[in-house]
């Protein structure tokens, strides 16, 4: 999981002109927990965040996730996979639209482009999960191989996002703003990630790092 976290930050550190944000610092109640946080912005995105949450053999996360610009149709890119003690138990990848035009490429077209095929065992989504495409990869992977291929199809719809070309348009700036807003609002809901990061951070330092770094308003994100 390290190893993908890195590949995937170097990936957004190799964009142009991308510039390292300032993490909060959050102190966790349990030394055992490896945690790093990578914040970047560029002109190709607003907000960057690649996140692993480590503690041995327990519980392990990746996050990512890439807001664009507030001028710039294109999707939020979101990849999170998380692992017990033994096993990856779900892995969820999306170009999360936030206006009635579809995300180019989709993420059924990347799919079929690299051959990852079929996946075996799907899960469901949470009630806040409108805000994902039709095409939202949610699964328990039923062996390392199949943990593999969704790695690398992970890598390939964050290269189609960071290649396909930012469009300015101001015009559905409105549009955009609402649609970025209703993504955040319904990953708050995420009781999960709230009560795991509740666990070892505390309640309270848990609602601000959803808030302030995971999720941020839209307002908070430079733009």
């Amino acid at each position: 999981m390290e190893q993908a976290a890195a590949r995937f930050a170097d990936r957004l550190r190799a964009v142009p002109d991308a510039v390292a944000q300032h993490v909060p610092v959050h102190s966790p109640t349990n030394g055992n927990l490896v945690w790093t946080n990578v914040l970047l912005t560029s002109a190709r995105f607003r907000h960057g965040h690649v996140e692993t949450f480590i503690v041995p053999d327990r519980i392990s996360v990746l996050h990512v996730c890439l807001f664009p610009h507030v001028h710039d149709p294109r999707p939020i890119y979101g990849f999170d996979m998380i692992a017990g003690s033994a096993r990856v138990t779900g892995i969820f990848l999306d170009l999360s639209p936030t206006t009635q035009e579809p995300p180019i490429p989709s993420l059924r077209e990347i799919c079929d482009g690299t051959g990852t095929g079929a996946f075996t065992n799907q899960r469901a989504l949470p009630e806040w999960g409108h805000i994902f495409s039709k095409d939202v990869l949610a699964i328990r992977p039923s062996d390392l191989e199949e943990v593999d291929r969704a790695i690398h199809l992970a890598e390939a719809a964050l290269d189609a996002f960071l290649s396909a070309p930012a469009v300015l348009s101001p015009e559905y700036a409105s549009d955009i703003i609402a649609g970025q807003a209703r993504y955040i609002a319904a990953q708050r809901q995420n009781e999960h990630t709230f009560k795991m990061l509740a666990g070892f951070i505390g309640a309270e330092n848990a609602r601000n790092f959803v808030d302030e770094v995971l999720f941020p308003t839209v307002s908070d994100l430079n733009d």
